[in-house]
């Protein structure tokens, strides 16, 4: 089962005076999947629209894995953005201890949608067979070693803070017509045992929610004030500036 979703994200901005002064709005705009498609509207100051898609998981036995689920996020306005991605899952309270992501790749795109060349990593499979792997899989095998089943399961994954912007597990930085592309594939891992089955919560039901701002750090802090704003812009400005 392949599920495709193109988050395109629209970037405009804008001066509000009001009362004789100026005053300055940051924009944003939160989306979330729920169909085969993503169609995003403008990020600006209203956060109106919300779209969707998502991915329900349920009669799954021990050692099955699904197919690929694919999330592109794209910027197509006209300013940089900064995004943060949230996995969200709900349902199935006890199913959420052996489901778990048995792959895991992101990429990092250039206008042609193609791998970006100036990036230093463009391609990274960050989890492999449910546990940490590529450039950096020390902390994806700490989530692993939380489970009695040494996978990183979605228990252990939702909310983590590796990236240290909890809830959200994914964060980034685009240029106009730049993308950042990430497939996700999930598995029930293997030697669960009888109680699991028929969980009264029903079945794991994952989406992919996607808030996205300016890169400035007073923006950022508009999104939550307890994250180390600057440090953050500095992280994304690195990032922009791999796309030229």
């Amino acid at each position: 089962m392949n599920k495709k979703i193109l988050a395109s994200i629209f970037v405009i901005g804008i001066l509000a005076l009001a009362m004789g002064y100026g005053t300055y709005s940051w924009f944003s705009d939160t989306k979330t999947s729920t169909s085969n498609t993503f169609t995003a509207g403008t990020l600006d100051i209203s956060l109106g629209e919300s779209e969707t898609t998502e991915i329900s998981i349920g009669n799954m036995a021990p050692g099955d894995v699904t197919g690929d689920w694919v999330i592109t996020i794209k910027n197509d306005g006209t300013l940089n953005l900064a995004w943060f991605g949230d996995l969200v899952v709900t349902g199935g309270s006890m199913l959420r201890d052996v489901i778990y992501i048995d792959y895991a790749q992101m990429e990092f795109l250039d206008k042609n949608g193609n791998p970006n060349a100036l990036w230093p990593e463009p391609t990274d499979n960050f989890i492999l067979n449910g546990v940490g792997s590529g450039l950096y899989p020390d902390w994806y095998n700490t989530l692993a070693g939380l489970s009695t089943f040494g996978v990183i399961t979605l228990k252990n994954f939702d909310g983590n803070n590796g990236m240290g912007v909890a809830p959200y597990e994914f964060m980034g930085a685009l240029k106009p017509e730049y993308s950042y592309r990430l497939t996700l594939r999930f598995g029930f891992a293997k030697g669960a045992g009888n109680e699991y089955q028929g969980d009264v919560a029903g079945p794991v039901t994952i989406s992919f929610k996607v808030d996205a701002t300016q890169v400035n750090a007073e923006a950022i802090h508009a999104i939550n004030s307890a994250w180390a704003a600057p440090a953050l812009v500095d992280w994304m400005n690195t990032q922009l500036s791999h796309q030229p």
